[in-house]
């Protein structure tokens, strides 16, 4: 017991206060303890995507005998029942995806709805010709194997060969030195549900003036040689209604260890009498942990909208 006779009122205060502190770090350990003992109890089954279409069902408080068990009988909990703290969330996923053995099929689980590319569209790079198209189609090239150049005469139709099968890439413009991020471009990603592949910045007769063009294809599986290359960018859509969204989707990025780089607002006409505004928000995933990322938000953001998972490549020349 400590002696506080010869302590003033601040010096008894700080040392509770130290106390508390002390006290609270024993807490958290044993949070997060309990919290990778869960993440090992689910990650044991050997379904990924019944493990993921589950997860949402685990955001019930650590004092919840059943949750162990709910990896065999899911419905078995309440959605009314008591949610976890999101940083309990966020530590959850963090934990699971240390405990999954095939890390290299989460994407795909996470993303189940991807498009099989035809034979004949595979590697096919459809565009409006210009001379800032051509240099980014040169550029973009070099990722696709086997790639072959298509046009359209506009860049709806390009949107439209991909969307109908016709071919696996479209080149879109995004941004400019002078407008920012292009609003119409925005509009008809979203509109096609195209997700960015990568981007290249094209210079124009005055090299201070650059466009930056998007690589865009229907499947949001990035060229990244693995999980843990971690030079690429990372974008996503929340409703601006929900501000408690928009909240989770920074606090997790910040916990998981990404930077947010940009927020753009997109207004989407739903109807003709309804608007309703997105934030696209656009993350640095260098030194920070992205499929972990994206486990929390199938968890607790399912109304987000990935835009892509892409690479900056450098214009050759």
């Amino acid at each position: 017991m400590r002696d506080f006779s010869t302590y003033s009122p601040e010096g008894v205060i700080a040392e509770n206060l130290q106390e508390l502190t002390e006290r609270g770090d024993l807490i958290t350990e044993q949070e997060i303890a309990h919290l990778r003992e869960l993440a090992i109890e689910i990650a044991e089954g050997d379904d990924l995507a019944d493990l993921l279409s589950s997860l949402p069902y685990y955001r019930v408080t650590l004092e919840e005998p059943s949750a162990i068990a709910l990896r065999d009988n899911v419905g078995i909990l309440s959605r009314s029942r008591k949610l976890l703290e999101a940083r309990q969330c966020m530590v959850l996923c963090q934990k699971l995806y240390e405990q999954l053995q095939n890390r290299e099929h989460l994407l795909s689980a996470l993303f189940p709805d991807l498009d099989e590319v035809a034979p004949h569209a595979a590697g096919r790079i459809v565009y409006q010709r210009s001379s800032y198209t051509d240099n980014a189609y040169l550029a973009f090239a070099t990722l696709v194997p086997g790639a072959r150049a298509a046009y359209a005469h506009s860049f709806h139709a390009a949107c439209e060969e991909v969307c109908r099968g016709h071919c696996e890439f479209c080149i879109l413009p995004l941004e400019n030195a002078v407008e920012g991020e292009l609003i119409g471009f925005a509009k008809l990603i979203a509109q096609y549900e195209l997700k960015i592949a990568a981007v290249c910045d094209i210079a124009g007769s005055d090299a201070s003036r650059k466009t930056r063009f998007a690589l865009l294809r229907r499947n949001i599986l990035p060229f990244f040689a693995s999980e843990t290359d971690k030079n690429g960018f990372f974008r996503c859509s929340v409703p601006q209604s929900l501000s408690q969204s928009v909240a989770d989707v920074l606090s997790a990025a910040s916990f998981f260890g990404l930077s947010l780089l940009s927020v753009n607002t997109l207004p989407i006409q739903k109807d003709e009498d309804e608007e309703k505004t997105c934030l696209n928000l656009t993350f640095d995933l260098r030194g920070g942990d992205l499929y972990p990322f994206l486990l929390y938000l199938a968890t607790v953001v399912p109304q987000y909208t990935p835009i892509g998972i892409y690479s900056h490549i450098k214009q050759k020349g």
